[in-house]
Protein backbone atom coordinates (compact mmCIF):
# COMPACT_ATOMS: atom_id res chain seq x y z
CA UNK A 1 0.00 0.00 0.00
CA UNK A 2 1.18 3.55 -0.49
CA UNK A 3 0.30 7.49 -0.41
CA UNK A 4 1.39 10.19 -2.38
CA UNK A 5 0.15 13.51 -2.59
CA UNK A 6 0.98 16.58 -4.16
CA UNK A 7 0.27 20.51 -2.60
CA UNK A 8 0.80 23.44 -4.67
CA UNK A 9 0.72 27.18 -4.40
CA UNK A 10 0.26 30.52 -6.22
CA UNK A 11 -2.14 28.95 -9.07
CA UNK A 12 -5.55 27.94 -8.93
CA UNK A 13 -7.14 24.84 -9.44
CA UNK A 14 -8.01 25.28 -12.91
CA UNK A 15 -4.18 25.85 -14.02
CA UNK A 16 -3.14 22.84 -11.77
CA UNK A 17 -5.53 20.37 -13.59
CA UNK A 18 -4.17 19.54 -16.69
CA UNK A 19 -0.72 18.83 -14.55
CA UNK A 20 -2.59 16.11 -13.12
CA UNK A 21 -5.41 15.25 -16.41
CA UNK A 22 -7.95 16.05 -14.11
CA UNK A 23 -11.59 17.22 -15.59
CA UNK A 24 -13.00 19.33 -13.48
CA UNK A 25 -16.41 18.95 -14.92
CA UNK A 26 -16.64 15.67 -13.15
CA UNK A 27 -16.12 17.07 -9.64
CA UNK A 28 -18.09 15.91 -7.23
CA UNK A 29 -18.39 16.60 -3.42
CA UNK A 30 -15.84 13.71 -1.63
CA UNK A 31 -14.20 14.10 2.33
CA UNK A 32 -10.37 12.68 2.00
CA UNK A 33 -11.67 10.30 4.76
CA UNK A 34 -14.05 8.57 2.13
CA UNK A 35 -10.45 7.55 -0.19
CA UNK A 36 -8.17 7.15 2.35
CA UNK A 37 -10.12 4.76 4.84
CA UNK A 38 -12.35 2.80 2.30
CA UNK A 39 -9.53 2.43 -0.08
CA UNK A 40 -11.36 3.68 -2.80
CA UNK A 41 -9.34 2.74 -6.35
CA UNK A 42 -11.96 3.34 -8.93
CA UNK A 43 -9.15 6.05 -10.61
CA UNK A 44 -10.66 9.16 -8.86
CA UNK A 45 -8.49 12.15 -7.60
CA UNK A 46 -9.43 14.00 -4.61
CA UNK A 47 -8.62 17.98 -5.26
CA UNK A 48 -9.45 20.31 -2.36
CA UNK A 49 -8.39 24.13 -1.73
CA UNK A 50 -7.56 25.63 1.57
CA UNK A 51 -5.72 28.81 2.76
CA UNK A 52 -3.95 28.90 -0.66
CA UNK A 53 -2.69 25.57 -0.98
CA UNK A 54 -4.32 22.89 -3.73
CA UNK A 55 -3.84 19.56 -2.37
CA UNK A 56 -4.12 16.34 -5.06
CA UNK A 57 -4.35 12.90 -3.79
CA UNK A 58 -2.93 10.42 -5.25
CA UNK A 59 -0.31 13.14 -6.40
CA UNK A 60 3.25 12.94 -8.02
CA UNK A 61 6.15 14.00 -5.93
CA UNK A 62 9.37 13.92 -8.53
CA UNK A 63 11.44 16.66 -8.63
CA UNK A 64 10.98 17.69 -12.61
CA UNK A 65 7.09 17.21 -11.95
CA UNK A 66 6.89 19.71 -8.95
CA UNK A 67 9.18 22.54 -10.82
CA UNK A 68 6.60 22.58 -13.75
CA UNK A 69 4.06 22.81 -10.99
CA UNK A 70 5.69 26.02 -9.54
CA UNK A 71 7.31 27.63 -12.34
CA UNK A 72 6.20 31.28 -12.40
CA UNK A 73 6.83 32.07 -8.70
CA UNK A 74 4.80 29.49 -6.86
CA UNK A 75 5.63 26.94 -4.45
CA UNK A 76 4.99 22.79 -4.91
CA UNK A 77 5.44 19.76 -2.51
CA UNK A 78 5.05 16.03 -3.23
CA UNK A 79 5.25 13.06 -0.76
CA UNK A 80 5.00 10.37 -1.45
CA UNK A 81 5.35 7.12 0.76
CA UNK A 82 5.13 2.85 0.99
CA UNK A 83 3.49 1.80 3.37
CA UNK A 84 4.61 -1.85 4.28
CA UNK A 85 3.37 -4.60 7.23
CA UNK A 86 4.79 -7.96 7.82
CA UNK A 87 3.25 -9.86 10.46
CA UNK A 88 4.96 -10.66 14.13
CA UNK A 89 4.89 -14.05 14.90
CA UNK A 90 3.98 -15.07 19.10
CA UNK A 91 6.96 -17.29 19.48
CA UNK A 92 10.41 -16.92 17.91
CA UNK A 93 11.74 -19.48 15.95
CA UNK A 94 13.68 -21.28 18.87
CA UNK A 95 10.35 -21.89 20.98
CA UNK A 96 10.78 -19.94 23.66
CA UNK A 97 9.04 -16.49 24.82
CA UNK A 98 8.61 -13.82 22.49
CA UNK A 99 11.20 -10.66 23.56
CA UNK A 100 9.56 -7.32 23.48
CA UNK A 101 10.80 -5.18 20.37
CA UNK A 102 14.27 -3.21 20.88
CA UNK A 103 14.28 0.59 19.30
CA UNK A 104 17.62 1.83 17.92
CA UNK A 105 18.19 5.25 16.30
CA UNK A 106 21.18 6.04 14.37
CA UNK A 107 22.72 9.89 13.60
CA UNK A 108 24.49 10.26 10.30
CA UNK A 109 26.37 13.52 9.30
CA UNK A 110 28.03 14.49 6.07
CA UNK A 111 31.08 14.07 5.25
CA UNK A 112 32.72 17.55 4.78
CA UNK A 113 34.94 17.39 1.72
CA UNK A 114 37.71 19.46 0.77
Amino acid sequence: MGFSAAWVQGTDITAVAPHFSLDLTTRAPCHLSEILDHNIDDGSVWVAQACGWIGVLPGKSDDAFLRTLSAGGGQAIGLAMNIVTTPVSATPATGGPSSPPTREASKTRHSATA
